[in-house]
């Protein structure tokens, strides 16, 4: 009886463990797409040079390609430490319908000219 009640125990600390170890993969898997997805739009600003109605096209078929899944989300305005908050802008405007749940913002910068945050 004794044996039977250790190999139980054992068993469920198996299952514990692999348990664990799938939710770690799947939550890397989920990581790693949330940066896929980032430096893709990033990669559609940088060589565009900026923002605007086609960039904002282009990076819509990327994240059609990718798998991206659509979502209803609003682009709120963003708080930056640090940063002056004026002139900063929302690509897609706010009172626009993205597609894709993503935001760009514009943020001026006085000496070097703009940095966009994707969120």
């Amino acid at each position: 009886m004794k044996e039977s009640l250790g190999n139980a125990f054992l068993f469920n600390i198996v299952i514990v463990f692999v348990a664990v170890f799938c939710l770690l993969l799947v939550g890397s898997a989920a990581y790693s797409k949330a940066f896929k997805i980032k430096d893709s739009i990033i990669n559609v600003i940088e060589h565009h040079k900026g923002v605007d109605g086609s960039v904002i096209d282009e990076i819509n078929r990327d994240l059609a390609v990718i798998g991206y899944r659509t979502m209803v989300n609003e682009c709120k305005s963003i708080d930056i430490p640090g940063v002056n908050q004026e002139g900063t802008r929302t690509i897609p405007p706010e009172d626009s319908t993205p597609d894709f749940d993503y935001c760009i913002y514009e943020i001026p910068d006085g000496n070097v000219g703009k940095y966009y945050k994707v969120v």
